[in-house]
């Protein structure tokens, strides 16, 4: 197959010779990625803690992640035609707002114990968290020179890693380790009012955690609000590059370097939330005596690897082509990894 040229419409910042000027946005976005990294790990927290006070199966308890990640299936595509309209600015803001929302839901949802607003909550997050990514990841690569795109979109992903550690760290100590779990044969001596009350105090453990999540949500969207965010201007000026959405998606589909990056993308993402939704689970089911606060020492544990992988992955693109490292990557992890599945 040959190569296909496409035309696309590109941005950057406009350039006011005053590159310092882009550090606090660029540092309002990093802290984006700090906090969409929470929302998204917290779902492993709550899975367990939400298995026992509902008495889900695991099917029922991966309606958390269904919920969640369904948010982020239908939100990004109107999130981008938002974007087009007015701004990425607009598009962060409603993202926060809907995300400050999302998280709010959960007061209510733990006082009536009612799964199912829980899981609306959840929806609604991601919706928030959709316009966020939606607009984070691309105005983060044009915040300076565009050689410098996959650096910078690099090290704001590091930021998504410490948040996915500290997420866990603090739905450990909030949550988990709140209400201690019980044995199914201590459960089972409990009369009908001490097996709700105890259900509903397992419930009731979020509630904290995610109001200070709406409180430090709602402040960046102030930050963000009353921060000057520079303007992006098109690298084509003519309005033959200005296309619809439909028209848009069209060329992206000719480029077959899109259509694996998109497939790859899939791979990663189920891999990565299938693995770490039922980790702490899976510890408390094959390790005896072991309970949900010690498991999420587990997944401590692999939020940290994630985190050393991004770092050192923002390292090695700076100093060399993107491409090449991935190359080299592949099949250097490709046998450790083997190994450790047999």
């Amino acid at each position: 197959m040959g190569n296909t040229t496409i035309q696309t419409q590109s941005f950057r910042a406009v350039d006011t010779g005053q590159s310092k000027r882009y550090i606090i946005p660029f540092a309002l976005l990093c802290s984006l990625f700090f906090l969409w990294a929470v929302a998204n790990n917290l779902n492993d927290i709550l899975l367990p803690q939400f298995q026992q006070a509902f008495t889900l199966t695991n099917f029922q308890a991966g309606l958390i992640q269904s919920a969640f990640y369904f948010g982020y299936f239908v939100i990004p595509i109107p999130a981008g035609i938002l974007m087009k309209k007015l701004s990425y600015k607009a598009g962060i803001i409603t993202g926060l707002f809907l995300y400050a929302f999302g998280a709010a839901l959960f007061w209510p949802a733990a006082e009536v114990m009612n799964y199912t607003l829980f899981l609306i909550g959840l929806f609604i997050i991601a919706a928030g968290l959709g316009c966020l990514e939606t607009a984070a990841n691309p105005f983060v690569t044009v915040l300076g020179p565009e050689s410098g795109g996959h650096f910078r979109l690099n090290l704001a992903q590091t930021f998504n890693s410490f948040g996915a550690i500290i997420a866990v760290v603090f739905g450990q100590s909030l949550i988990l380790s709140n209400v201690p779990h019980q044995s199914q044969d201590v459960l089972d001596k409990m009369t009908p009012e001490q097996l709700s009350t105890y259900k509903h105090s397992l419930v009731l453990s979020v509630q904290t955690p995610y109001m200070i999540i709406v409180a430090i949500v709602l402040l960046v969207a102030l930050l963000i609000m009353l921060t000057k965010f520079p303007a992006l201007q098109s690298d084509d000026h003519s309005d033959a590059q200005q296309s619809s959405f439909t028209a848009s998606l069209a060329r992206l589909v000719r480029i077959r370097h899109w259509r694996w990056a998109v497939l790859a993308q899939f791979c990663y993402v189920g891999a990565q939330t299938a693995c770490w939704s039922y980790l702490i689970r899976y510890a408390i089911e094959e390790i005896p005596g072991m309970t949900p606060g010690f498991a999420a020492n587990y997944l401590t544990g692999t939020m940290v690897c994630f985190f050393i992988g991004r770092f050192s992955g923002t390292w090695l693109i700076s100093r060399f082509a993107p491409h090449k490292v991935l190359a080299a990557l592949c099949p250097a992890l490709h046998d450790p990894v083997s190994d450790f599945s047999l």
